[in-house]
């Protein structure tokens, strides 16, 4: 009918089936499952460091922006226009993976964040336009990585923890969005000080991001892969617990 071939209904069923298969199971998944697994367990660990630089990063800019020369409205509505480059993230996000955007967007950013700290800390003639100029490369790349980050982070969970996982890497960024304050403080007596942690944060990440699998055009995971002799739990046991020795016994 209408040159169109028909859709494969048995398949769809199965899949429906499958689904249901899993609801009825009725396990309730924790962040234990999480940490109970090694591979969901590196992956975690290697996103919380990328969601805190982020956070420290996107916040630290735009509560420093009394550090930037020129009006701090006019350098306000700048750090919030840039935020729309972030766009550019969906585009490298489908053409070079998620992995990689990521990790070059943090690169960009760092190396503009050593170049704002250096120019903090010099007194040279006509440094403010650079610091202002280098300071909205930063923001721009830090909130266009996040965003990537952001797809990276949800689809490298199974599904029937996807919301724990982003719920934790929810609550590392808004960890780093607590340390910029104390950071920007700082600051004022150490000149560089917000932009050059910055850096740094975000060249760990950037290295921490390539450890991890690309999701781009790949299936999303459904369940937890259970293996129990290759499990955190057991392995911690099995240092800690000495299994017995069973004895021979006296041949008569």
């Amino acid at each position: 009918m209408n040159n169109k071939k028909p859709p494969e209904y048995e398949k769809f069923h199965a899949e429906v089936i499958q689904v249901e298969d899993l609801v009825s199971e009725g396990k309730k998944y924790s962040i234990l499952d999480i940490i109970d697994n090694p591979r969901l367990l590196k992956f975690t660990l290697l996103l919380m460091v990328a969601w805190f630089s982020c956070g420290y990063g996107a916040y630290g800019i735009f509560f420093g922006v009394g550090q930037l020369a020129g009006n701090i409205y006019i350098n306000l509505i700048l750090l919030n226009v840039v935020g729309f480059v972030q766009v550019t993230g969906w585009y490298f996000a489908n053409c070079i993976g998620r992995k990689w955007t990521t990790s070059m967007f943090f690169v960009i950013g760092g190396c503009s964040g050593i170049v704002v700290g250096i120019l903090q800390t010099l007194d040279i003639k006509d440094k403010a336009a650079f610091v202002t100029v280098f300071a909205l490369i930063s923001k721009s790349c830090v909130t266009t990585g996040w965003m990537s980050l952001m797809l990276l982070t949800a689809e490298l969970y199974p599904t029937v923890v996807r919301n724990i996982g982003s719920g934790i890497h929810n609550a590392t960024g808004g960890i780093g969005t607590m340390v910029a304050p104390m950071v920007i403080f700082a600051s004022e007596k150490i000149p560089g000080l917000l932009y050059m942690v910055f850096a740094v944060l975000m060249f760990l990440s950037a290295f921490f991001v390539i450890f991890l699998p690309e999701t781009n055009n790949q299936a999303l995971e459904d369940t937890i892969d259970v293996d129990s002799n290759n499990s955190v739990s057991k392995k911690i046991k099995s240092v800690f617990i000495k299994p017995e020795r069973k004895g021979y016994g006296s041949l008569n």
